[in-house]
């Protein structure tokens, strides 16, 4: 039997890491690029912007902190390896600037003119000294074009002018330079209008659009996208969210445990933590994907300082209860289940702990039980009557005592109104982050209501704070 030589392995080697660039995002990075360092969350990234380049997902937001590495894999891989694949393909990119954005044209430039991207794909060339095809092609800072190849890749800053270039797949790249930008509401609503009547009048049927950015306002153009997604404009957008440091278990493919930073190579818990500190509202919507008011609606943001590391001891408390807020019964594996744990000391209202997690029905009940263990003596538990709340008082009120099936009247708005007065009095009292990593999340939830995405922390804490302020009448009136 011969063996093959080590010439051989190595030539079979390098036409199994060719194909593998030719198919898979991460492989042509590493490819392309001999010292790219890949963290867990690129991964993440490139298994979706496959999807993405396979036309598997036309519609894609990915938001990501600043400097996690999203422009290098979005606007300089993903449209090289794009036109490799087709060189027909027809490529927008746009960005807060013109010189912000043309930057990635440049070295995408560079990228294609690599003796490394011609071995993977050789037939997409540039006008220059590596130009397959005679002819006459645009190559500049802002456009350059496939020779022999009717594709190209056309960069401009928001606002810009696209008249006569059609777009196979549009990508924005940071529509907003800073917090500055991002708050002014003239530059919001330039954004988009140029958004909705330049950049869209680009599209045809067939046309994907990717989204990556960093957070700055709630109102910015991926507020205003994903608000009208599925209402207005019948768009189904796939959303990656990756937050620097983790606060719960929501998204399976995040393996850290909670409070773990997201690059910890490049930045540091610590790192983080020092930027939170500087400036809480910038962190958590830049590093959290969490923006909100700068005020707050109902619950203001300065209401919501009341913070403590050590709560009294639980013999001293009047009263406490737990309150829990249920998925939808048609949507159990898709909307988020709260239980919180609060107690009453005097005029003092404490939020001592909380579950929050995406849970199906078993989980659920897992979980209820796991937080009557770990409060072995609060006796109230309150379950809002609807949703999963029946299943679970039924599947559970013979094995636990104390629980409580709660059926409110009225809006959220009317009920967060009616214990507002108890945040403008500093009666509540939160942990502080050292204590519990999730409380971020739920001080911007707070002061996003009404107007943010999710509502289940709120509406466990008016349940509660409801109960603990009114108990001596609450079983007597519906509320």
């Amino acid at each position: 039997m011969q063996y093959p030589t080590e010439s051989q392995i190595r030539s079979d080697l390098k036409k199994v890491r060719l194909l593998l660039a030719r198919k898979k995002l991460l492989k042509f990075t590493k490819y392309t690029w001999s010292d790219y360092k890949e963290n867990w969350h690129h991964i993440v990234m490139c298994n979706m912007l496959d999807k993405f380049i396979s036309g598997e997902i036309k519609r894609l937001i990915i938001e990501v902190p600043p400097q996690h590495g999203k422009s290098e894999l979005v606007s300089k891989r993903l449209v090289a390896m794009s036109l490799g694949l087709n060189p027909d393909l027809k490529v927008v990119n746009a960005g807060y600037s013109h010189t912000h954005i043309a930057r990635f044209n440049l070295e995408t430039q560079r990228i294609i003119d690599s003796d490394e991207y011609r071995e993977v794909f050789p037939e997409t060339t540039l006008r220059g000294p590596n130009q397959k095809y005679g002819g006459n092609f645009k190559r500049d800072m802002d456009i350059f074009e496939i020779c022999g190849h009717r594709g190209y890749y056309k960069t401009v800053g928001i606002g810009g002018a696209l008249t006569g270039s059609s777009m196979d797949l549009g990508l924005i790249d940071d529509p907003f330079k800073d917090y500055e930008e991002a708050r002014s509401e003239l530059m919001r609503e330039r954004c988009w209008n140029w958004y909705s009547s330049v950049f869209r009048t680009r599209m045809h049927n067939d046309t994907r659009i990717c989204m990556v950015m960093t957070r700055w306002h709630e109102d910015d153009l991926l507020g205003r996208v994903q608000a009208r997604a599925e209402s207005v404009t019948n768009e189904k957008w796939e959303v990656l969210t990756l937050r620097g440091i983790k606060e719960d278990d929501s998204f399976e493919f995040d393996k850290r445990k909670i409070g773990e930073p997201l690059w910890p190579e490049k930045f540091s818990k610590e790192f983080l933590i020092s930027q939170k500190q500087n400036d809480e509202k910038s962190f958590q919507s830049l590093y959290q994907q969490r923006p909100s008011s700068d005020t707050g609606a109902i619950f203001k943001r300065d209401d919501l300082n009341e913070r403590y590391l050590i709560p009294p001891d639980n013999s001293m408390f009047d009263n406490s209860c737990f309150s829990w807020d249920m998925a939808f019964k048609d949507h159990s594996t898709s909307d988020y289940v709260v239980g919180e744990v609060w107690a009453k000391k005097g005029a003092a209202f404490f939020l001592l702990d909380q579950i929050r997690d995406i849970m199906d029905f078993t989980a659920t009940l897992e979980a209820f039980e796991a937080l009557c263990r770990k409060f072995p003596w609060i006796g109230a538990k309150l379950v809002e009557d609807k949703a999963n709340g029946p299943a679970v008082i039924s599947a559970l009120q013979n094995k636990i005592s104390g629980i409580i099936p709660i059926n409110p009247e009225g809006g959220k708005i009317a009920r967060a109104n009616a214990v507002s007065h108890l945040f403008r009095a500093k009666n509540v009292k939160i942990p502080r982050y050292e204590r519990a990593p999730w409380v971020d999340g739920y001080v911007e939830e707070m002061v996003s209501f009404p107007d943010g995405k999710y509502d289940d922390q709120v509406d466990a804490t008016t349940q509660a704070l409801r109960y603990l302020s009114e108990s001596d009448t609450f079983y007597d009136v519906v509320w």
